[in-house]
């Protein structure tokens, strides 16, 4: 499966936040952005490909640890302790806090890479270069 099929789902509050990311992956050519704007919208969207199977799973989840309902790390504690196919999925965490305990528990919760968001849209297209190459071009994804 090459990276402009691939699916990524955002977990991004921010709007602001949000455009830039889109924008970049718009212009970096990668794939498909599926986007929630809380983590219960994160867990629903998950929850909901799992009825049928008729959707899909993202390939790959960009969240952000500070969300409006419940953070970040219970988005991640939950999916990470959920069934077969869904705690495979891998997660990136894209958040403005490097607070290392915030790092240390995401690791804990089964994390595959914290990031802090870049500041200047050149780092993050940039960034969106090597999710390209990494994550959805090289890595080996898990069955579903």
């Amino acid at each position: 499966m090459s990276s402009a099929e691939r699916t990524i789902l955002l977990v991004e509050d921010d709007p602001a936040a949000r455009r830039l990311f889109e924008e970049a992956m718009s212009e970096s050519q990668i794939g498909t952005l599926d986007v929630v704007t809380t983590g219960n919208a994160a867990l629903m969207y998950l929850d909901e490909r799992g009825i049928d199977g008729a959707d899909p799973y993202p390939d790959l989840i960009v969240l952000d640890m500070h969300l409006p309902d419940v953070s970040g790390l219970e988005v991640l504690e939950a999916l990470k302790s959920s069934p077969t196919p869904l705690k495979r999925i891998p997660v990136l965490v894209l958040s403005s806090s490097t607070e290392q305990a915030t790092v240390d528990r995401a690791y804990d919760l089964g994390v595959n890479a914290y990031l802090q968001k870049p500041e200047r849209y050149d780092d993050l297209l940039a960034l969106m270069d090597e999710l390209r190459t990494f994550w959805l071009r090289r890595l080996v994804f898990p069955s579903r």
